[in-house]
């Protein structure tokens, strides 16, 4: 490689590692302003003086009754009232255009009416199966009825009263016979004295042999019966009955099938045609409900949510903005009924206790107190540097604060929430002492210190905490003796 090339390329390295080195100066310089701090620092003379044990405390008001508006329609908001709108019970607080739910329903009418003439073609088919299965099946019971019948007559044995009739009928057989040939007898005796003619003989010729054979054929009949039916008849009957038994059976399988396909049939139409009603009536019920009105009275507060369609920014809802059946449109809020949320460091966590009675006062209300009752003190606490946003610093700074809650009696004062407050609470009598402002305290390895300002050092001393502003100096300190207090500010 070329001399010339060398050099240029050690060049180009050289130029891009300052570049670099540069850039990250530049980032440091930022880094290291943006976490400067500036310190002042105020003179101080120890005195005597009196002070109540209070603890002063800020917090933020906020509703405790807050009664939401639902939307039940879908479509675009056509009116809304506006953000904090005093309004009273009945008053109109939003409408929607509910034309989706009538194209709902006017797609749902013509299938409406098909499926209700569906039904009634399906009822009226069941009636006719119901009619021609229930013919076909008495026919198929007659017909059992009749084999079983003829049956039981040819396997019946002739009792003594049926001996004694077929004696009686064979005795009247007998009889005719003897009449007939009486009859017959005498005839011919006159043919043959030439009184009648051959033909006048004939119908007592025929008068006999229909007797006789009466006769034989009565006997032969009593004779079976006497003696019973073959066994082929026997078998031929039980199958005739066993064939009726069958058809009878298989007719009635037919009308099961046949009723239960047409009944399932109208049952998912029945189905269908709920379903298709339901639809209808959740439409028509989102048309009624398409005007929203308060719930009662109370000031209306507005629905704010994350668009994320806009970059996640957080905005209030508009006309036009599309709605959904159970979205929140806003909520109802009692203006005079508030809790005052704050928080309250470790150090004084103990030293409250809920029912505790204390002194409201609001910066947007000056020159009015209100009575407040501690309510909640929360169970879990949280870094300071993790809830409190004028921390200095970005890492934990080990001192934990706990939620806490306030009741506000505020009967006839209409609050607003957001406001800001400042909370005073009594923990003790007035009593006197050397009171320090807590800033002038300097721990010292666990210990309370102070710095003087003839030596700049370090002087322990002993006391503690009295409120959220002083600090009772108990030993270590005199009256006349002057500190430094330390403030600290972020550039």
């Amino acid at each position: 490689m070329k001399k010339s090339h060398k050099k240029s390329i050690l060049i180009g390295l050289s130029l891009a590692v300052l570049a670099a080195l540069g850039i990250w100066s530049v980032f440091l310089v930022r880094g290291n302003r943006e976490d400067e701090v500036s310190y002042t620092y105020e003179e101080y003379e120890v005195q005597e003086s009196q002070a109540s044990a209070n603890l002063l405390l800020r917090g933020v008001l906020y509703t405790s009754q807050m009664i939401p508006v639902t939307s039940y329609t879908r479509g675009a908001i056509t009116e809304l009232a506006a953000q904090g709108t005093v309004v009273h019970k009945g008053d109109l607080l939003c409408r929607i255009d509910p034309t989706n739910a009538r194209e709902t329903i006017e797609n749902y009418e013509e299938e409406l009416n098909s499926t209700e003439l569906r039904l009634e073609q399906l009822r009226a088919r069941k009636d006719l199966i119901e009619f021609q299965e229930n013919k076909l099946i008495k026919q198929s019971q007659a017909r059992l009825d009749f084999a079983r019948l003829e049956e039981k007559e040819e396997l019946a044995k002739p009792d003594a009263r049926d001996l004694r009739l077929m004696e009686i009928e064979e005795r009247l057989a007998e009889l005719d016979v003897a009449d007939a040939e009486d009859s017959y007898q005498r005839q011919k005796r006159m043919l043959e004295k030439g009184y009648i003619t051959a033909s006048a003989l004939e119908p007592y010729e025929q008068s006999l042999a229909n007797a006789r054979a009466v006769r034989e054929e009565l006997l032969l009949k009593n004779q079976i019966t006497r003696k019973g039916i073959t066994e082929e008849q026997r078998v031929e009957l039980r199958k005739a009955v066993e064939r009726a038994e069958s058809d009878l059976a298989r007719r009635e399988s037919r009308r099961e099938r046949r009723m239960a396909a047409v009944t399932s049939n109208i049952a998912l139409t029945e189905k269908e045609l709920e379903n298709i009603r339901y639809v209808m009536a959740h439409a028509q019920e989102e048309i009624d409900k398409a005007a929203i009105y308060a719930p009662c009275d109370g000031v209306f507060m507005l629905h704010t949510y994350r668009d994320w369609q806009s970059g996640g920014i957080m905005r209030e809802l508009i006309l036009g903005d599309e709605k959904s059946p159970y979205d929140i449109i806003g909520h109802i809020i009692n203006p005079q009924e508030m809790v005052v949320r704050f928080v309250v460091n470790e150090a004084d966590y103990q030293r409250l206790k809920i029912g505790m009675l204390v002194d409201v006062t609001l910066p947007a209300l000056p020159g009015r107190h209100f009575r407040g009752k501690l309510t909640n003190l929360g169970a879990v606490g949280k870094d300071r540097s993790r809830i409190d946003p004028t921390a200095l610093g970005t890492g934990d700074s080990e001192v934990m604060m706990f939620n806490a809650s306030i009741s506000l009696e505020g009967k006839g004062t209409s609050f607003h929430p957001g406001m800001s407050a400042l909370i005073n609470v009594k923990l003790g009598k007035t009593q006197r002492g050397f009171f320090l402002p807590r800033e002038a305290i300097v721990w010292d390895e666990g210990h309370p210190a102070v710095r003087l300002v003839a030596s700049g050092k370090l002087q322990a001393i002993d006391g503690q905490n009295f409120n959220e502003m002083l600090f009772l100096v108990t030993g270590g300190l005199s009256a006349g003796e002057r500190i430094l207090i330390t403030n600290a500010r972020q550039k």
